[in-house]
């Protein structure tokens, strides 16, 4: 079986117009050397393609597949075409990426600034996103690249490591947990907690290292960001966990104390996703996920 690339470009023309005619009439070519194609294509697949009727072509089952294959083959060498193209003028675009205003602030701006200068021709887009949300974001074609952390599983996308950190108890000054070097959950389930928002994946991990143990968190508010979580403890309204590497940005709270948390689930993991499905990742995602797989440095 031989195929050559311009006889499924007449087989697509063939499939999408339904005619011959038509078909002929939109590549530029004689209908009859169309017609001829489409013999000759058979013959070297030793399969019938279409069903010669007088009301037109009528394609069979076989004629589906091919047609399915074909694109695919046709958008790999679209592909192909505009990256050899990147290569030889320089790499261009926009990557999209979704992530937690933590990650955003935390980790990416000196991640960003490297990978600009390297590659001044990519332009970045971010989004605030939570891990659910920056999943379905890559799932949807929203987004290029999402990051999430644990508890979340993104499924049916490629995934890499991104990061490590460490989770910290934060509770008010002068808290009678702090005359404990370090803390379990244990330790800190009979008090309030200031929680961030329910599908955040900091509070999907508490609750369910919670679950664990067979109980609950004991919510007293809930907020939207680490700034507001900090705010709350600094007043005494409950104790929180939030990651090391965000608390030793932040110093500025005077009146929260913190202490280590010595269980497993304290090292929560932070993921990249991104669609790689038939490996037709562009170019400039593809640089970007290299970049952003060496990681900043784990905490």
């Amino acid at each position: 079986m031989r195929l050559d690339l311009y006889t499924l470009q007449l087989f697509v023309a063939v499939m999408e117009t339904k005619s011959l005619a038509r078909a002929a009439a939109r590549e530029h070519i004689a209908a009859s050397a169309i017609s001829k194609r489409m013999s000759d294509l058979e013959s070297s697949l030793d399969i019938l393609l279409f069903e010669r009727r007088p009301t037109g072509l009528e394609p069979t089952r076989a004629a589906e597949v091919l047609l399915r294959h074909a694109n695919t083959i046709r958008r790999n060498i679209q592909q192909l075409e505009a990256e050899m193209s990147d290569l030889s003028e320089g790499v261009r675009g926009t990557v999209r990426i979704a992530a937690s205003i933590a990650v955003v602030t935390q980790y990416l701006p000196q991640q960003l600034q490297a990978f600009s200068a390297l590659h001044p021709g990519i332009e970045i887009e971010l989004t605030d996103s939570l891990s659910p949300h920056a999943i379905q974001l890559v799932s949807e074609g929203q987004a290029d690249i999402g990051i999430f952390g644990d508890p979340y599983k993104a499924h049916g996308l490629s995934t890499a490591p991104y990061s490590k950190e460490k989770l910290l108890a934060v509770l008010p000054r002068g808290h009678e947990l702090l005359a404990q070097p370090t803390l379990t959950l244990g330790d800190m389930l009979p008090y309030q907690f200031v929680c961030l928002r329910s599908e955040s994946s900091m509070n999907t991990l508490l609750m369910a290292a919670a679950a664990k143990l067979g109980h609950t968190i004991n919510r007293r508010v809930q907020v939207s960001g680490n700034e507001a979580v900090c705010c709350m403890v600094e007043m005494g309204m409950g104790i929180s966990v939030l990651p090391l590497p965000w608390l030793e940005r932040h110093r500025n709270f005077s009146e929260v104390e913190t202490r280590p948390i010595a269980e497993e689930w304290a090292e929560r993991e932070l993921h990249l996703c991104f669609n790689n499905y038939n490996h037709t990742l562009n170019v400039p995602t593809q640089l970007l996920v290299e970049h952003l797989r060496s990681g900043p440095a784990a905490s």
